[in-house]
């Protein structure tokens, strides 16, 4: 029995120590950290990858705002080459909605704008 009170103590003492250092004792929870830690870790990668490439909107090769627009012109105006546009750049959820980047709204709108005070179309 007392060898088992000595040892509960010793136990004690390093699950103290291992909270004492931020790491929970028990697995479930030490799962839990490690996985937090390494999704915030992988969202501050794809962020700063994404800050240092910039955006790329056709193929991944940088565009002149010039040819956007004369390609925007050219997609408008054709239906089946919409379509693939938004199939490329959405996303479906499983509960049938459908997810378009902001990135892409705010980029036609632009193109949008600059067509009606540019007059073409």
């Amino acid at each position: 029995m007392v060898v088992e009170a000595g040892t509960r103590k010793k136990k004690d003492r390093k699950s103290a120590k291992l909270l004492a250092e931020g790491i929970p004792p028990d697995l479930a929870s030490r799962w839990e950290t490690i996985v937090e830690q390494s999704a915030d870790r992988i969202f501050n990668k794809r962020e700063a990858i994404k800050k240092r490439i910039g955006t790329r909107p056709y193929k991944g090769l940088p565009v002149d705002n010039a040819e956007l627009l004369g390609r925007w012109l050219e997609i408008r105006d054709d239906p089946e080459a919409l379509t693939q546009l938004l199939k490329e750049n959405s996303k479906f959820k499983s509960d049938g909605t459908v997810r378009v980047s902001k990135e892409l709204i705010q980029q036609i709108t632009q193109l949008e704008k600059k067509i009606k005070e540019g007059g073409h179309a």
